[in-house]
């Protein structure tokens, strides 16, 4: 092995016995591309989103779209918006809830960017280990590798990655494979539609989970607690190397982050449900003693009317004078009891 020349462009295994490891070379027929050619097609998907959200913060804002994208939640009604049944055009609290369904228009187009991205454009992986990624190179894919360190992130050291030599890492490296996929008119077709109902789902989702939110204390109290926890775990698990296999890919990253954010969103709509719920209860409480004390006014007036009719007739002997007619702090007295078919009926005799 003295004069062996090692192999480059690839990672290669010096004889273990050596205790020595080759180290990691660029080489021109690797890969098709760079890695910083298929860094300039991620920007590409990143335009797009933005230009998506951009579309999507015009339509939202020009035109009532919530109400065809939630038609369970919204409905319009004589250039009235409602939430629920609530009218909602007026208030403080309507804005704060459009801008949560507006959040999840947003989320939604993320995700099926970025799933149509993955499935249909570019297809990337990501593993953390020592193994060679033979299944991806069967595949056609590129493959990088770079070292797991916190340092990568600002020096960009991603190596390509010879397929024809297929040999462990000698410690443990983040290999990145991106292979093109093949352009297919039925697996386009296919996916769309799994986008589609994708979306359906959630919007759906989200109207039923704020409906619950917004009548139970415990679904809020719940909500809150997935919030952090979600977002608490995921971050947790990943950088504990747990679940490195499920965000192996831009996709699974979105996906991952979005739950939190779709949590949050129906916690603070069915909060803002409840505070709703909240304020048509005082309302139509309110309306109920403004027409008591309206009725009692007028059966007030129309008591004192009648007693001085029995008295001038009890005077003139028309009625028996054992008659008693309630005297007004009586009539109160008994207004105040919950007993109210006695105070008819004393009104009423």
């Amino acid at each position: 092995l003295k004069g062996t020349p090692w192999p480059r462009g690839a990672w290669a295994c010096r004889p273990r016995n050596l205790g020595a490891m080759a180290d990691l070379e660029v080489s021109e027929e690797a890969t098709a591309f760079s890695y910083i050619d298929y860094q300039a097609l991620m920007l590409c998907l990143g335009a797009s989103i933005c230009a998506c959200l951009f579309a999507v913060e015009l339509a939202v804002r020009r035109f009532q779209v919530l109400p065809l994208i939630f038609p369970g939640m919204f409905h319009m009604n004589a250039r009235r918006f409602f939430f629920f049944g609530y009218d909602i055009t007026d208030a403080q609290v309507g804005k704060v809830i459009r801008g949560e369904a507006k959040m999840m228009i947003r989320l939604s187009v993320c995700v099926v960017l970025s799933y149509l991205w993955q499935h249909c454009v570019l297809e990337t992986t990501q593993s953390v280990g020592i193994e060679f990624p033979v299944d991806r190179c069967n595949e056609g894919g590129d493959c990088f590798a770079s070292e797991l360190h916190f340092t990568t992130l600002f020096n960009r050291q991603h190596e390509a990655i010879n397929c024809n030599l297929q040999v462990p890492f000698p410690r443990r490296m983040v290999v990145s494979c991106i292979k093109f996929v093949k352009p297919d008119a039925s697996a386009w077709l296919m996916h769309l539609a799994i986008a589609h109902s994708v979306t359906q789902l959630e919007f759906k989702c989200f109207e039923i989970l704020v409906w619950i939110a917004g009548n139970s204390p415990v679904m809020r109290h719940s909500l809150a607690v997935l919030v952090i926890a979600s977002f608490v775990i995921l971050v947790g698990l990943f950088f504990g190397e747990v679940i490195n296999e499920f965000l192996s890919s831009w996709l699974s990253f979105v996906m991952s982050m979005s739950l939190p954010v779709f949590f949050h969103c129906v916690y603070k709509s069915g909060r803002n449900l409840e505070s709703l719920y909240r304020d048509e209860a005082e309302r139509v409480h309110r309306s109920i003693e403004e027409h008591l004390e309206t009725a009692l006014a007028d059966m007030e007036a129309e008591f004192e009317s009648r007693s001085v009719s029995l008295t001038e007739k009890v005077d003139s002997g028309t009625l028996s004078p054992h008659l008693r007619v309630p005297k007004r702090e009586e009539w109160n007295g008994l207004w105040n009891t919950d007993n109210f078919r006695q105070v008819l009926y004393t009104w009423k005799s």
